[in-house]
């Protein structure tokens, strides 16, 4: 396992930290986190460096979002060139990740395939216009996880699903028990029904698009 600490930005707590498995990977996973959502962080890390990821590792401020958008794509963009990017990210920082995504979508900065997870990020009523702007993307597969508890939420994160659906994109909903779980926890555990669906998202041999 190999770090290497990547350029500060003023919205990170700490150095962007990109951790690369000791055998070359054409596939990067960028993992947005502010204080509260880093538990489990390190058995993410370890789990998809062990599966052959390199993981580029933000540890997040979220009070301005688009600086916070703006400074993940710079990261990323310090990144060598990968096959295939998937982002995730928590409720809280769900819009920023979504902003960064767009951005660099629309600058034809990443090349291959693009995931993105989140969990409960239609909790954020700024986030819809964002997801739209999104399914523009063929390129883009998502997975959108709700929890349970939240009926608002779970509506509307499987109503935007739906509509992916109608358009024919790579879009998976995912429902969670209403637990303290972090995003993390969740993806770190391959036999988790979110960490599952992360692990076959940008995998062709497991993708349900026709």
């Amino acid at each position: 396992m190999k770090r290497t600490a990547l350029r500060h930005a003023l919205s990170f707590a700490s150095a962007p930290t990109l951790t690369r498995p000791e055998r070359s990977s054409d596939r990067l996973l960028v993992w947005g986190w502010h204080k509260g959502d880093e538990t489990g962080g390190a058995a993410l890390i370890g789990a998809c460096v062990a599966e052959g990821w390199n993981v580029l590792e933000t540890a997040c401020n979220v009070a301005d979002k688009e600086t916070t958008a703006a400074d993940i794509a710079d990261a990323v963009k310090q990144c060598p060139v990968f096959g295939g990017t998937l982002f995730i990210a928590d409720q809280d920082l769900a819009q920023s990740v979504c902003r960064a995504v767009l951005d660099l979508c629309r600058s034809g900065s990443i090349a291959g395939a693009v995931g993105l997870v989140t969990l409960d990020a239609f909790a954020d009523e700024a986030l819809q216009p964002l997801a739209d702007a999104l399914a523009e993307f063929e390129v883009l597969a998502t997975i959108w996880a709700a929890r349970r508890n939240n009926a608002d939420v779970r509506r509307k994160t499987l109503a935007h699903h739906t509509a992916l659906q109608a358009r024919n994109r790579e879009t998976h909903f995912v429902a969670l028990p209403d637990d303290a779980l972090t995003l993390a926890q969740h993806l770190a555990d391959p036999r988790d029904p979110v960490g599952r669906e992360m692990r076959w998202l940008l995998d062709p041999v497991h993708s349900r698009s026709p």
